[in-house]
């Protein structure tokens, strides 16, 4: 009885559409347009919601300001936008870390590495810089403000770096090629060159300011 109310079922409803002259494949290829519409609409709004969650993921920044920072590997961190004041930071690394345009405020940062890190306009003030390693790590317009450095060797490239009024325990500068740096520093006693290579400007401002001796070779 069940198959014959289906089949029935069926056959009243061929005979209604035959008796209104409905044609039902225009239904159907409406239907199928309809859907393929929904489907593409769902499909595009997907792409978009997917490519704004990228970009907010593109410009996702970090907030590390104010923190205590021991043994933390930040290597190959970038995106800080400046925000890295006010932290202690001990034996962390920062190696392949893009540190571009950060401001290293009222830091201390001890016993890190910064191997191949670039500090592209990075300003480190009022902080103290100590026993880091800092091997092939990329200084251009790098200023250093009010800040300790304590057992630091600068090697490679230095150029139109900044320092001003700092003090140096212990610093060398060993196979550097210096170009365009500037020191406003009461005394830099304690920097050591070791055979590096000046531009004339600061060579003779170095020379002036009797920071280099025949035995430092440079």
């Amino acid at each position: 009885m069940g198959t014959w109310r289906i089949n029935a079922g069926h056959y009243h409803f061929y005979r209604l559409v035959k008796i209104l002259g409905v044609d039902l494949n225009y239904f159907s290829e409406s239907f199928q347009s309809m859907v393929s519409e929904k489907a593409q609409v769902e499909l595009t709004e997907k792409k978009s919601v997917e490519l704004s969650s990228g970009k907010q993921n593109r410009k996702r920044n970090w907030d590390m300001s104010r923190g205590n920072w021991v043994d933390a590997d930040f290597s190959g961190l970038n995106n800080l936008n400046e925000k890295f004041s006010s932290s202690n930071m001990q034996r962390c690394l920062f190696i392949d870390s893009d540190l571009s345009g950060i401001l290293l405020k009222n830091n201390h940062v001890n016993g890190c590495d910064f191997s191949r890190a670039d500090m592209t306009r990075v300003v480190i003030k009022s902080s103290d810089f100590s026993k880091n390693t800092i091997v092939n790590v990329v200084w251009n317009h790098t200023f250093f403000i009010n800040t300790q450095l304590t057992e630091i060797v600068f090697e490679g490239a230095i150029e139109d770096c900044y320092f001003e009024n700092c003090t140096f325990s212990r610093v060398q500068f060993r196979n550097v090629t210096i170009m365009d740096i500037f020191f406003k520093c009461k005394s830099l006693k304690r920097i050591q060159f070791i055979d590096c290579k000046a531009d004339r400007m600061t060579y003779a401002f170095l020379k002036n300011g009797k920071q280099i001796y025949p035995e430092s070779h440079c």
